[in-house]
């Protein structure tokens, strides 16, 4: 991370980094979100108009699954300062003397967790105990037994208010300003893809988009997602901390969807790092962010070149098809595990194949089977929780999605065979635009799945150019034929209710 300037508050000594000594593949993790929300379970709320309060057990036990896949998979894992001592899937984790405690702290201590500083000059607060929060002297009591690292935009307060200004709220506003020109430009029926939106709501769906970006551009000043809430999401006379979200408001779901998809891509995006998206969530395809102006770390590259690097160039049947040993649910593990885990020689070569592919999709062929290889390496580190039998879940297999105008092309290599299925349709009107690739490593599972939650590896590619998405769309099919991966049913006119499950496979 480059030298540090320790420094000190009270009796808690940290080092204070930017946003440039983060670690390579630092990641943000979007379930930490105090509204994110499970899509299945946000159906459930929104239909009965039920706050965060009444489904927090069932919320919390989601939260702590994709926190720990989230320390798991992530080289550094940065965490809103708010979150540790407010958030109990991580407060369960030190509030108690004991092997968890120590495993948090170590984690502190070498870097692994990182705490993002808004405003704030120190991890620890006097308002975090103006809440009433039990946890915020435990936290307190955490903060001086480590050197935690603490990451802010800049440690110039001007210059930090500037970025803040800049990245993280401009962002947001512009993303709800920017939806009219996007729905202008063909986006309303990429949109309604992303969502689940049937063809004879998507009308409906593109007016609420422009009524939100009209709102927005009439403000005297830039939108918060609070405010947003209020307009388009909560329940009128509701606070948004409260999460009580309105079953009246037209597609208060999907605006809430995409407006927490906006919120929590602007701080990885500002750090310059990833944004680490949890199961039942919205890829951040459904931005279409290219649209905005936004800057990519990887430029487009041609279609053609993602076509004959994933599929024509790919790698042998035999070995991407090979069978791994049976992996663990993450289900039931704990902290102390899965810092264990992370010390270990089959993590750091699992994160450093990870880091050669990400972003580069000529590596594909020689690095992907490798990914997979690591990833099982490393999952098999894990113990079995409970009985044997629980040892459940398939060996990874491998693949890859293509991302196309809303439209999702997912590639698998399973036992035996390689097979492929779309879900979605290309836009009736020919657009010119950017698809997305990345590689997936996964094991099955979900939240609905026997054996509990699946392990999932999902990771961009390249982006790539895409002047007619219908052209495109022919050309992968025709490689994919061409190289004899065989079209299955797997998939229809729309995303799975705007659901994004990467560790679900074809039965």
């Amino acid at each position: 991370m480059g030298v540090a300037n320790v420094r000190h508050d009270g009796d808690v000594s940290f080092r204070a980094i930017e946003p440039h000594q983060l670690r390579t593949l630092a990641s943000v993790a979007q379930s930490l979100d105090n509204q994110w929300v499970p899509r299945r379970l946000l159906d459930r709320m929104v239909a009965g108009e039920m706050s965060l309060a009444d489904v927090a057990g069932e919320r919390q036990a989601v939260v702590r699954v994709e926190y720990l896949r989230a320390v798991l998979n992530a080289e550094q894992l940065v965490v809103n300062r708010l979150f540790f001592p407010n958030n109990d899937a991580i407060i369960q984790d030190y509030a108690t003397p004991g092997p968890g405690r120590e495993a948090f702290k170590r984690l502190l201590n070498e870097g692994v967790l990182v705490v993002y500083l808004y405003t704030e000059r120190s991890p620890v607060a006097e308002s975090d105990r103006d809440k009433s929060r039990i946890a915020a002297p435990l936290w307190e009591q955490a903060a001086a037994e480590t050197e935690m690292s603490c990451v802010r935009l800049s440690w110039d307060d001007e210059i930090n208010k500037t970025e803040i200004q800049t990245g993280l709220e401009a962002r947001f506003h512009e993303f709800v300003v920017n939806l009219r020109s996007k729905c202008l430009d063909g986006g309303d029926q990429v949109f309604a893809s992303h969502l689940g939106i049937p063809e004879a709501r998507r009308d409906a769906l593109r007016e609420r988009l422009l009524a939100a970006s009209q709102w927005a551009f009439c403000r005297p000043q830039r939108v918060h997602r609070e405010e947003f809430y209020k307009q388009f999401v909560t329940v009128d006379g509701t606070p948004p901390a409260q999460g009580r979200y309105s079953s009246t408001k037209p597609f208060a779901t999907e605006l809430k969807l995409l407006a927490d998809l906006a919120y929590n891509t602007s701080l990885p995006e500002t750090l310059d790092r990833f944004p680490l998206r949890a199961s039942d969530s919205l890829h951040r395809a459904a931005l279409q962010e290219w649209k905005q102006g936004g800057r990519s770390r990887t430029p487009p590259v041609a279609a053609d070149t993602v076509a004959e690097q994933l599929i024509l160039k790919r790698l042998a049947y035999d070995e991407a098809m090979e069978s791994l040993p049976p992996l663990p649910p993450i289900e039931g593990l704990d902290l102390t595990q899965v810092a264990a885990v992370r010390r270990t020689d089959e993590w750091a070569r699992y994160t450093e194949t990870l880091r050669q592919l990400v972003g580069n999709v000529s590596v594909y062929e020689t690095k992907a089977n490798q990914l997979r290889k690591d990833y099982a390496a490393m999952l098999g580190r894990l113990p079995v929780v409970g009985s044997p039998r629980q040892r459940t879940a398939a060996g990874p297999v491998l693949g890859f999605n293509l991302d196309i105008a809303g439209v999702l092309m997912r590639v698998r290599y399973l036992a035996g065979q390689a097979v492929y299925w779309v879900v979605g349709r290309p836009p009736a009107l020919a657009r010119r635009t950017v698809g997305m690739s990345r590689v997936v490593v996964a094991t099955g599972g979900g939240p609905e799945r026997e054996g509990g939650p699946g392990h999932h590896l999902a990771a961009d590619l390249s982006p790539f150019r895409v002047d007619n998405p219908r052209d495109v769309l022919a050309l992968f099919e025709a490689r994919l034929e061409e190289a004899g991966v065989r079209r299955i049913n797997g998939g229809g006119a729309m995303r799975d209710g705007g659901l994004e499950n990467d560790e679900e496979l074809p039965a």
